[in-house]
């Protein structure tokens, strides 16, 4: 991926697992650690209250999730909303998933995302722009246990560089792409997770490249799927809404 102008995020490939920026690390931590003891700090002249919960330091509900999603326009004038539903009945696909990769094959074409991170408090917003696509989703859970999932998701994820994977199109027959995957590096505060797929049609010969990355903030992940220069530009802007 070529990297972007001044205040847009970094990503570039790696071989490791999240990234951790030191200093919002201790800050995440110390989070935790009030939301779940009820500290107060407290001086001299005695204890104060402490300050009110912020996005990333209580549990929200779907409805609290939904306005913290992007808008199309904060992606710019050619960017669309689309359905958010699966059963729009727009799509050619009828099945199919991964054939030489244990790891992925229990979940099917539509992947693990949904089954591993779970839809509880969730919510979601999907663009379309120039025939690329983004799907953004916000969770709300408690950190030791979102923390699990995601890292779980991303193993599955990446536990296979090179798979076949079958698509079926009912009457129009199937086709068969080569996908490979890697881990990329996402340089943004927050324990973050990067991961690019590349499916090559082996009949036709076209490309497609698609990348997830997600960010936890306490309380609060940030998934962001889709066309890679989407998910780039909609990294940061995703992380101020929902986080800060």
């Amino acid at each position: 991926m070529s990297e972007r102008a001044s205040g847009r995020s970094r990503l570039s490939s790696a071989a490791v697992g999240p990234r951790v920026r030191r200093g919002h690390k201790a800050a995440v931590g110390a989070t935790v650690l009030v939301a779940l003891m009820g500290c107060t700090s407290g001086g001299a002249e005695g204890r104060s209250a402490a300050p009110g919960p912020a996005p990333t330091s209580t549990l929200l509900e779907t409805e609290d999730l939904k306005p913290l999603l992007l808008d199309a326009s904060d992606l710019g004038k050619e960017t669309r909303s689309l359905s958010t539903k699966k059963d729009a009945g727009d799509s050619l696909v009828l099945g199919g998933g991964p054939q030489d990769c244990e790891e992925l094959e229990p979940y099917g074409i539509y992947g693990p995302i949904e089954k591993v991170l779970g839809t509880r408090r969730s919510a979601e917003a999907v663009f379309t722009r120039d025939g690329e696509f983004l799907t953004q989703r916000l969770y709300s859970q408690m950190p030791a246990s979102m923390l699990g999932r995601v890292s779980k998701l991303f193993a599955v994820l990446t536990a296979c560089p090179s798979y076949t994977e079958l698509i079926s199109l009912g009457d129009k027959g199937n086709a068969e792409l080569d996908v490979t995957t890697r881990r990329v590096d996402v340089d943004v505060e927050g324990v973050a997770y990067g991961y690019e797929r590349v499916a090559t049609d082996r009949v036709g010969g076209s490309r497609e490249r698609r990348m997830t990355v997600a960010v936890t903030r306490g309380w609060t992940t940030v998934l962001l799927d889709g066309s890679p220069d989407l998910v780039e530009q909609a990294l940061r802007p995703a992380l101020r809404k929902a986080t800060e």
